[in-house]
């Protein structure tokens, strides 16, 4: 971290100013944070917008997952033509993003039987658990229906069966052994993953409709439990809600209502998996503006960071968003997060990534852009941004550092 700020000095003494005010914000704070823009008061970690790239490939109601530093999206749908037929082939298609290199690539077909691979598919879930990302649900044979320039409908045959993907081999295999009683096929669902138990909630079937059930895989033991015994009310049934895991409690956000259809939930439903109850949290906001919260909606993202859920992105019927919120979920106050450096994506269906202390945000849908968000920028971090910024000169700089200043504004491109 020195290293670059006495690098930079001499060359960038004419900015001198610049890295002043970076190196007095950072460190003003005994607890490195800082105030969040429009974060509603209070003390806050600075969070940074660290890349914006294109080239990522243009699917959507795709699943991801992230191991280590590299982020897997398996299947989803495609509008265009040209690649209609892999997004309704007999395997899935899966891609690998690199966070280091910031490079797309996309896995060769997989050597494993046709039987042992997925076939392609959207409106699935993906959960990852040891060595291998469980496949569950959503819709095969797809069909779509262009309603205009923008929406269209998507029709397919329900998909209730497992597979499994290796993430060390990139073998893809049917699991054995399973029994109990596994949850009726549906899409729009949530999968969240506590220990070896991977939890499916909620989500739309064909016959029964939209759903509140829970189903549980313990993929210790390979049995499917339906959870029927859990007591308390549930969040109203939905699809594409988000169910993030915080400690050993599910935290279910948002979603189309099934009881009305044109409403979208902007509740939060809160499981605790060590008792077998839905809890009736109380919101106990600190200040008038902590009663703020985020407007209802589906087909969003959320994750949790440091004991906090965050919930970014998604859409109604008449508008999107690209905003992000944070819960604390001791008082169940919502805080809406500004992050610097601007995110000018006008958000419509989020996949998002935790991948350490960064979230690899991409669009779905026609879109191929690409964030990164740095969620405790260091001071690297701060002085690349200056250096982007400003247009400061590079050529002095250590190679290293040159290289990851290129890697966040260049535009990726997929091998495949």
């Amino acid at each position: 971290m020195a290293l670059i700020a006495i690098t930079c000095g001499d060359q960038l003494s004419q900015s001198g100013k610049i890295w002043k005010d970076l190196l007095t914000e950072r460190e003003s704070s005994s607890d490195r944070s800082a105030l969040i823009h429009g974060g509603g008061g209070g003390r806050c970690r600075m969070f940074l917008w660290v890349a914006h790239l294109r080239g990522t490939p243009k699917r959507y109601f795709h699943a991801s997952v992230s191991v280590g530093h590299r982020l897997f999206s398996f299947g989803g749908f495609c509008r265009e033509r040209t690649d209609l037929d892999e997004c309704n082939g007999d395997r899935i298609g899966v891609y690998v993003f690199n966070t280091v290199s910031l490079l797309w690539a996309k896995l060769p077909p997989s050597s494993s039987s046709t039987l042992e691979v997925s076939s392609a598919r959207c409106c699935h879930t993906a959960a990852l658990i040891g060595d291998a990302v469980y496949i569950w649900g959503g819709i095969v044979n797809i069909e779509m229906e262009e309603e205009d320039g923008r929406s269209a409908t998507i029709e397919g045959e329900y998909c209730g069966a497992l597979y499994a993907f290796d993430v060390v081999t990139h073998a893809w295999f049917k699991p054995g052994g399973v029994s109990g009683t596994p949850p009726r096929e549906r899409l729009g669902h949530s999968a969240c993953v506590l220990g070896t138990v991977m939890y499916i909630y909620g989500g739309f079937n064909h016959l029964t409709g939209y759903t509140d059930d829970i189903h549980t895989l313990d993929t210790a033991t390979m049995v499917w439990s339906s959870r029927s015994a859990v007591r308390g009310t549930p969040p109203p049934a939905s699809l594409y809600h988000s169910a993030t895991v915080v400690g050993t409690r599910i935290f279910v956000f948002g979603g189309l209502s099934g009881a009305d259809q044109r409403k979208h939930c902007d509740g939060v439903g809160v499981l605790d998996t060590e008792s077998d109850r839905w809890l009736s949290p109380a919101v106990r906001p600190r200040s008038a503006r902590q009663m703020r919260r985020p407007e209802g909606r589906r087909c969003h993202s959320a994750f949790a960071y440091r004991g906090e859920l965050y919930v970014c992105g998604g859409l109604t019927f008449d508008r999107s968003f690209n905003d992000c919120w944070k819960l604390d979920p001791e008082t169940f106050s919502w805080r809406r997060v500004e992050a610097t450096a601007g995110c000018e994506a006008g958000t419509f269906t989020m996949c998002c990534c935790l991948v350490g202390d960064h979230t690899v945000l991409f669009e779905e849908d026609t879109s191929d852009d690409l964030y990164v968000l740095d969620l405790d920028p260091g001071l690297r971090t701060l002085c690349k941004l200056a250096v982007i910024g400003h247009g400061l000169e590079r050529s002095g700089l250590p190679h290293d550092v040159r290289w990851e200043l290129a890697a966040m504004t260049t535009t990726t491109t997929s091998n495949g």
